[in-house]
């Protein structure tokens, strides 16, 4: 057709066409005529078929969204070092797509660890930390066409400093005297590492030992330990250290859990530990029954002296803080109790 009209551009043995815009699709007829110099003529012919701009813009992508809630950038949750873990909680969002996978990517780009997650809530332990020194990490979500959504997260990577925090823990809760000299649960030879930890179970707590077992495991996972569960009440002649866990769920004295250490040998050496669980503890959901025990495990294990309410506790909100806190063992105190075990009772800091 003749309207609406391409134009020509070009000339001598070689020609372009320029299609017009058009509103509905419309098929061309181009001709070329060419013409030799005894007057004859040759016609050659072509269909091009010439379809409407799509003017509409292309389809938008919602790219997943993450939000983090812990760790604090606080320049001591965040100091991290080879051999512990940074746990990470958060919620991700899906987008156009969903969600696929969690990422951190280190400060050069390179990736540092990835989990496979969902929409929603989230808590990841974080256990490569790449280069050393003060950095910025990106916490990233993967939707399954690899669109992603990031924040930032301030690491330091730091072993000495690490290390510090550790041993200003260390001072503040696991010593006694003047001068200050280590208190521990066993010695190098009886305690951990060396053997795993015996908890004994009464009857009335046997029906929860797979809740006893979680918690048990949570200190295997910050700190390495192993423990021994065993169905039963403790004797006489049971070897030490040893730690029970008895029920009173008849009675209802304030707090659902409480904790007494015992010392036998040396006031510097922990043998026993007593946890007894009472009615508030039986009545809540598992997630906090777990939470309870490993508080309480805590204070067998690692908080050794009055902590800074009089009771064992701290104040930074933390596990060993009161009620169990966030529940959250941060890397300073992963490895103030793995640098604790590796000294006897009574050694001095």
């Amino acid at each position: 057709p003749s309207s609406p009209a391409g134009r020509f551009e070009g000339s001598g043995t070689q020609a372009v066409w320029f299609a017009p815009e058009v509103s509905q699709t419309i098929e061309f007829t181009l001709q070329a005529h060419v013409v030799f110099s005894n007057s004859s003529s040759v016609v050659a012919s072509t269909t091009v078929t010439v379809s409407p701009v799509d003017s509409s813009p292309p389809p938008s992508v919602t790219l997943p969204k993450i939000s983090l809630s812990y760790p604090p950038q606080d320049n001591r949750t965040n100091v991290v070092a080879e051999g512990v873990k940074l746990t990470l909680i958060g919620n991700t969002t899906s987008g156009s797509y969903p969600v696929s996978r969690l990422q951190v990517i280190d400060s050069d780009d390179s990736l540092l660890q990835e989990w496979q997650v969902g929409e929603g809530s989230f808590r990841v332990d974080l256990e490569r930390f790449g280069s050393v020194g003060v950095k910025v990490v990106k916490v990233r979500v993967v939707d399954v066409q690899g669109n992603y959504g990031e924040l930032p997260l301030q690491l330091i990577n730091d072993s000495s400093l690490l290390n510090e925090l550790a041993m200003e823990f260390l001072h503040r809760y696991c010593t006694i005297g003047n001068p200050p000299r280590l208190v521990r649960y066993g010695d190098l030879s009886d305690g951990p590492y060396s053997k795993p930890v015996r908890i004994y179970l009464w009857p009335e707590v046997q029906p929860y030992r797979s809740l006893v077992k979680q918690a048990c495991d949570f200190w295997t996972r910050y700190c390495g330990f192993t423990f021994e569960i065993i169905s039963r009440p403790p004797k006489e002649d049971d070897p030490l250290p040893r730690c029970a866990i008895t029920g009173r769920f008849d009675q209802d004295p304030g707090p659902a859990a409480e904790t007494r250490r015992g010392t036998i040998s040396s006031s510097f050496k922990i043998e026993t530990g007593s946890i007894t669980l009472y009615r508030g503890w039986q009545v809540v959901g598992d997630s906090l029954k777990i939470l309870a025990l490993t508080h309480e495990l805590g204070h067998v294990l690692l908080i050794q002296n009055d902590g800074d309410d009089g009771k064992g506790h701290t104040s930074d909100g933390h596990l060993m803080a009161p009620n169990g806190g966030n529940g959250i063992l941060p890397p300073y105190q992963q490895l103030a109790c793995k640098l604790l075990y590796q000294r006897n009772p009574g050694d001095p800091l």
